[in-house]
């Protein structure tokens, strides 16, 4: 088990938002202090201490992509799980099904399609809600839960 620490954690974001506009061969950071390996610009210069001072701002912002992306995934999977449910490898292939010319198959795909195309519209409009800090779904359990139900008719 590898445990860091706040302050390790802290210096890596760091890093990696510097990194994000100054070529990493160029610096250091130990805590909250950059050093240079490269003379830097005025620009990176100023662009360092700029990060620094809104860290906090850029942390969240950072946290917040992360956030977004793990939500799809967990959507994904809910849809590839409901899939399985029904004998197929996941939504995908389940959405295939919807030309097939065996009546059964038929439906479920052309339900799995439907549904597909419903949690996505509800799952984004969510995203964009909790982005404006406006949703009140404030965790992916609650957007999990808040998803679309799955129906199929035969």
């Amino acid at each position: 088990m590898r445990i860091i620490s706040e302050a390790a954690e802290k210096s890596n974001l760091l890093c990696t938002l510097i990194s994000q506009k100054i070529d990493p061969n160029k610096f250091g950071v130990n805590g909250f202090a950059i050093y240079w390996i490269k003379e830097p610009t005025d620009e990176e210069k100023g662009i360092a201490l700029d990060i620094i001072a809104n860290y906090e701002i850029l942390a969240l912002a950072h946290d917040s992509v992360i956030n977004k992306q793990s939500a799809i995934n967990r959507v994904q999977t809910f849809m590839d799980a409901k899939a399985q449910e029904y004998g197929y490898d996941h939504i995908l292939s389940a959405s295939t099904y919807s030309t097939s010319t065996f009546s059964k198959f038929q439906a479920e795909g052309i339900a799995f399609a439907k549904w597909r195309d419903d949690v996505w519209l509800h799952c984004y409009s969510v995203l964009a809600e909790w982005e404006a800090g406006t949703s009140v779904i404030t965790t992916e359990d609650e957007l999990i839960a808040s998803l679309p139900e799955f129906t199929v008719t035969y």
